[in-house]
Formats: C-alpha cells, structure tokens, sequence
C-alpha cells in the first residue's frame, strides 16, 4: 500500500512507474536549479524507472517513503520531490529528509507546505523520533525554511556529501517529534 498525503494546494503520493516522464521533465526543467544542491540527474526514462523501483524497494522494508508532491489546480504538474530515507528504527527511529522544488513554484510557500506534510507523516505515521536535514552554509533557502519548519541547527560537517566533482560542508538540522510514543516490545 502507498502512502498519500493531501494539503490545501498539494496531493503529495508515493512515485509509481508511470511517474518517469514527470520525472524526467522536472530534473530537466530544473538542473541549473539544483546543480549546487543536488548530484547531477541523468536525462533518461531507464534511470528514472529504476530510481522508482528502488524507492518503492526501500518503503517495502520500511527504510525510505518518497513523495512526490502534485498541484491540486493542474495534477499534471510535479511541484517538489521529497525523501525519506535511512530510516531507523531501533535505538533512535530517525530519518533524514531531503528535497527539491521545481523553480515555477518558488517563493510561494509550497516547499514548507510539502515538506512540513511529510515530516507530519514521519512523526504520526511512521512514529520516527527524529527528522534531520542538512543543507550546504550557502543555501539560504533551506536554511530559511527548515528553521521556520522548526528544525535546529545541531552542528556543521566538513566535506560531507561529494556533489559533482566536489566536497562540500553541510549544516546539520534535526527536528524531534514531541509525541514520540515507545513501541511496545
């Protein structure tokens, strides 16, 4: 069963393999974009295909949830790309939370509006403690937004994450859930 979330503008759905070309279009209509943010995306179905099959792979065994988030006014239009993913569960239930925004829909508060719904779903859902979120020092967008989301800045990491060619810092940011409920064991 796939997860479905829904916001005053947005319908927020786990990928299926029809979703490639949507996919498709969206990293190439945005690559200048998230060139600094993101690894490079390769401009074709087959990648895409099998980027679906491995997140669905990853909900299955309860270690990922991928949505991608849709306009309620033109369900065509793929508005933000947002992961869950290294999900754990044991001594911490933690994830971490990574996204992207496509450039049409910047500035209007979509973002926090996606993210904010999938970070319900990681702490009334999936019942995950802890949600973190690195961005690079420069991004001042994600730093803007995860601090209005509620997210603390816990520390800063050198050299983190290889991005096209490069190693870069990253701010670290968590939010913790305060209705945290134990499993039982």
């Amino acid at each position: 069963m796939t997860a479905a979330l829904e916001t005053a503008r947005l319908v927020l759905r786990e990928p299926v393999d029809g979703d490639a070309p949507v996919l498709l279009a969206y990293y190439v209509r945005n690559e200048s974009r998230l060139a600094p943010w993101e690894p490079e995306h390769v401009a074709n179905l087959a990648h895409h295909l099998r980027w679906i099959a491995w997140r669905r792979g990853e909900s299955a065994t309860d270690h990922g949830r991928s949505f991608l988030a849709f306009d309620r006014a033109d369900p065509a239009a793929l508005v933000a790309v947002i992961n869950l993913y290294n999900i754990a569960r044991g001594t911490s239930h933690s994830a971490m939370l990574g996204y992207s925004l496509d450039g049409e829909y910047e500035g209007r508060g979509y973002a926090r509006e996606a993210v904010e719904a999938v970070v319900r779903y990681a702490f009334d859902t999936l019942n995950l403690h802890r949600v973190s979120a690195d961005y690079q020092p420069h991004n001042e967008r994600s730093a803007g937004l995860l601090k209005r989301l509620g997210f603390v800045i816990e520390g800063h990491a050198r050299e983190l994450v290889y991005l096209r060619g490069v190693w870069r810092d990253h701010v670290l940011t968590a939010r913790l859930n305060p209705n945290w409920v134990a499993p039982d064991s």
